[in-house]
This record gives C-alpha cells, structure tokens and sequence, in this order.
C-alpha cells in the first residue's frame, strides 16, 4: 500500500494506463458512443454500434420516435405514412366500438388518417368469468370465442319451463319475440266470470270473523249473475261491467244499534249475539218509565199521577212488556153521600163518599 492524495491505496493505483494519466478502474467516453476502461494491462475501449435507419416503403417517410433513444444514436425511428396535404384533422367517435374493441387511428399512404374499431391485442382482453345472474328461462351461458375477445353468452337451451297462472286465470301466449328462446306470458282474468277471495269465515260454531294476513283465503269462481256471502254480513253477485268485463258487487247488511232501535227509552235492551246471523239480537232485559227503570215482575205506582201504575211482565213468548194501567174512581154514593175527590189529587187517586148535612131555618 502507499500514500496517495492522503489515502491509503493499492500499488497499481501509481500505474497509468495512458498519457491522460488514468489509473487502474477508472471508465471514461471519447465520445457519445465510445466507452474505456484502465485495468492492469492497460486501456480499453468498445464502440457501440447504432441500429440502421429503417427502409420505408412507398408513402412512408422515416420518422423519430419521441422520447426514445439516448445520446449515442439519439431517438429511435420508425417508418410513418408520409402526411397528406389538405386533410382535417380527424375526430374521437363518441360511441363505443364493442366488446373486445378499440377506437385507434388508422393511417394509410395517400389517405387522410381516420379513426377505426380495431381489435384488442389478446393480453390486453378482460378476464373471462361466467356471469353470477342466471339467464333468461330458456337459456345458458356459452363461451363466445368468435370475436376480438372471447366472452360468455346466452344461447337458447332448447328447454323452456313450464308456466302456470293463479287458478281459475287464462294462460296467453305472446308471440316470440327477435333473440328470445321461450315465449312471454300474460295470466288473463276471465271475462266472463268473476273470481273472489273471501274475507271472512264462519267458525264452526256460526260466528263469523276476519281472516287475518297470514291466512289464505278461499278463492272461487262465479258467473256472470250468481250471488254468493262472503261471511255472515257480505252479500255478493258477478256483474258484467262497463268495459266488457265482469267484476263483483258487494253490499254489507247494516245492522240495528241500541241508539237507533224503535225501543230505546221504553225499555232496557241488550245486544246479543247469535249464532249464523250477521246482527245481534236485541233484547229486553227491564222496563223504563220516564226514565225509571223498572224490572221484570216489578210495578211502579206513577208518583205524578196516584191514577196510573207501570208494571213489567215477561211474556209467555218470552218478551217482557210493559204494561200501563189506568185506574177510574167509583164516584157512586149512597143517598144521603156525596162524592168528593181527594183533597191531595192527583198524587192520590180517588176521593171519598161524605154525607151531606142539611141546614133548616
């Protein structure tokens, strides 16, 4: 080792490989393309040769490459149509090529440049998977290798499902239809008949009730004129309606209330429920008089009118009634009486018989 320049270094760094006084490992340029390096026995140097210009057919000229090349051979070049004089400059198409296509600028000797569909070069198509959404009724996925990139498409199986309407609807079938395997449906309501989903059921013990959500009702099939009930309460019938077709017409029975009832205010009643008829029966359970309620097997003397007394009996049919009885005074006295009413009438029915005394002068 000796001292060189303050470091430590090799012997062979004292050699000099040329004049310019270049050492041991140093790598120089002469020129833009001619590289050397010194090394023990001396100094070497390589020369890197430059690619030739391309030979361009008829109506190409040669062309730089942008942003290619380096200082030795400067930029690449390739063969470009030689431009053609007065052509505009063409524009991107808006709409898309297709599966598997490109938009790319064509140019030819002796044309005008113009953008063209082309196809995708194979590395640069999407990835092939089968699609995750089932097919139309009637097809299947195939794999389509005929384009620019191979896809799946539908094709018809040959096999299209059964179809079936809601009972008592009419099955019509559309005429097929370009690109489509099996024909399109439509469940037609009859025309001439009316179909009905009751809302209510009669339990078994005769009272009606609602069916709930959850519950599928009945459905049936009536002709144009039937009638039907729909519970207890609903009654029905099928009509032929303004447009040709025929619909229901339904009516609810409108049932007495306690308020409306042609009893109110003479009696007490009750609402009680029958079994196998819409409305409640109603029932008298006490007499009322002027606002006093009298029960069954009682009597009520009129406290206005000591002439009058109410009572409340029950029928041998079983219906309680009200009975009013008025009562007139025997007014007969014996000769030698005469009738007087009752200082206290008419709280108090009937007066009483006093004899008459006769005064003599």
């Amino acid at each position: 080792m000796v001292l060189g320049k303050g470091v430590c270094v090799n012997i062979s760094y004292c050699t000099t490989c040329d004049d310019e006084g270049h050492r041991v490992g140093d790598v120089w340029k002469t020129d833009s393309c001619t590289t050397c390096q010194c090394n023990e026995h001396g100094s070497t140097c390589s020369t890197r040769t430059c690619p030739e210009d391309p030979i361009c057919d008829e109506g190409y000229i040669i062309a730089e490459i942008p942003d290619t090349g380096d200082e030795c051979c400067g930029p690449r070049k390739k063969c470009k149509v030689r431009p053609v004089e007065n052509c505009t400059i063409p524009s991107v198409p808006e709409s898309d090529c297709g599966y598997g296509k490109v938009s790319q600028l064509i140019e030819a000797p002796g044309k005008c440049p113009q953008y063209a569909c082309v196809c995708l070069n194979p590395e640069d198509c999407p990835q092939v998977v089968v699609p995750e959404e089932d097919p139309n009724p009637g097809e299947e996925w195939v794999l389509d290798e005929s384009g620019c990139c191979p896809r799946y498409v539908t094709k018809c199986s040959g096999e299209c499902p059964k179809e079936e309407c809601p009972e008592f609807y009419n099955l019509i079938e559309q005429p097929l239809k370009e690109g489509q395997c099996c024909p399109s449906i439509i469940c037609e309501i009859p025309k001439d008949a009316c179909i009905y989903e009751n809302r209510f059921e009669v339990t078994s013990i005769g009272f009606q009730r609602e069916l709930t959500e959850e519950e599928e009702p009945e459905k049936k099939l009536y002709k144009i004129g039937e009638s039907w009930e729909d519970g207890l309460c609903l009654k029905c019938k099928c009509v032929m309606g303004s447009k040709g077709s025929a619909n229901h017409q339904c009516s609810e029975q409108v049932c007495t209330t306690l308020n409306n009832h042609p009893d109110k205010g003479n009696y007490q009643l009750d609402l009680v429920e029958t079994a196998g008829q819409c409305c409640p029966s109603i029932v008298r359970t006490a007499c009322i008089d002027d606002y006093e309620v009298i029960e069954v097997g009682s009597r009520l003397d009129d406290p206005l009118n000591g002439c009058r007394s109410v009572e409340c009996v029950k029928t041998a049919e079983g219906t309680v009634e009200k009975i009013e009885q008025i009562f007139s005074c025997d007014e007969s006295c014996s000769l030698g009486w005469v009738y007087e009413p009752s200082p206290l009438y008419p709280t108090q029915c009937c007066g009483s018989c006093v004899q008459i005394t006769e005064y003599f002068s």
